[in-house]
């Protein structure tokens, strides 16, 4: 399956580092290839990914009182909720 989308540039990178839409960001968390080679653009996805490691981390100790490991399962499950979170 091929999804595409058409975003201002400018759009794109404050998505993928401000999370302002939610839409490229959670978009570019999943597996994708990629067809362009844009050193400004891969600094801003690792930006992004970082982010998700972050909140997913965030959320699991939100659900668990202590977490000395959490399972790899558990993990992207809580990524894949972020755009459904209503505040972050």
């Amino acid at each position: 399956m091929i999804r595409y989308g058409v975003v201002d540039y400018k759009v794109f990178l404050q998505d993928l580092s401000e999370w302002k839409k939610l839409t490229v960001s959670t978009m570019m968390q999943k597996p994708h290839e990629v067809l362009i080679e844009n050193p400004k653009i891969e600094s801003y996805q690792e930006t992004n990914l970082i982010s998700a490691i972050c909140v997913s981390t965030l959320l699991n100790l939100k659900e668990k009182e202590e977490i000395t490991e959490v399972p790899e399962k558990d993990f992207f499950i809580q990524i894949c909720k972020i755009p459904h979170i209503k505040s972050i």
